[in-house]
């Protein structure tokens, strides 16, 4: 083929090879991470924590993490928190104060089982959702959106009311549920 026509033959596409297209959809949300990606991220992971297995990191540090390890948007720290912290109650206030701390070995564990080979969707769901559960529900979402208002500069006008920022949290979690739960049960 010449001046970019196409072969004038079936036979002549036949012997030029096919572009290759990544892979863009996974049915269930797994997405196999390739091993230099897992090796890239290992150590991104080693200089975020430190070389010790011990190493903890608290919330604002973790926001680091949350975005250039694990690719989720640095808000879900809260609920990273919430989730791998030690003795730190739902909602409690040890999240709030930044007292709270995530080891490197239950972050680098978290990651290998539930977040490595997960799509975007599917990293998402595994940090929001109970351990165990097979749904996220409405106060799953309380952590990451107490998170948002406290650091997303739009929402600043909210900071100094917190009886807003309870109906505002109230309000979002039921749009979401609102568009997404086409059912009505309360779980997505």
């Amino acid at each position: 083929a010449t001046d970019g026509l196409p072969p004038a033959s079936p036979r002549a596409s036949l012997s030029r090879p096919a572009p290759v297209i990544p892979q863009f959809y996974f049915p269930p949300g797994i997405a196999v991470t390739p091993p230099e990606e897992e090796a890239r991220l290992c150590r991104r992971a080693d200089e975020l924590f430190g070389s010790g297995m011990d190493d903890r990191l608290g919330i604002d540090a973790l926001r680091d993490v949350c975005a250039q390890v694990a690719g989720l948007p640095r808000f879900f720290a809260a609920k990273l928190v919430e989730r791998l912290g030690e003795n730190v109650p739902v909602g409690g206030s040890e999240v709030d104060s930044g007292r709270a701390t995530v080891a490197k070995v239950d972050f680098l564990n978290f990651w290998k089982s539930e977040l490595k080979d997960a799509s975007l969707g599917g990293r998402v769901f595994a940090v929001l959702k109970q351990p165990g559960a097979k749904y996220v529900i409405p106060p799953d979402w309380h952590a990451v959106m107490q998170e948002l208002l406290e650091t997303h500069a739009g929402l600043d006008f909210l900071r100094d009311t917190k009886e807003f920022q309870a109906r505002y949290v109230e309000t979002v979690i039921a749009r979401i549920y609102y568009t997404l739960d086409r059912r009505g049960l309360g779980r997505l």
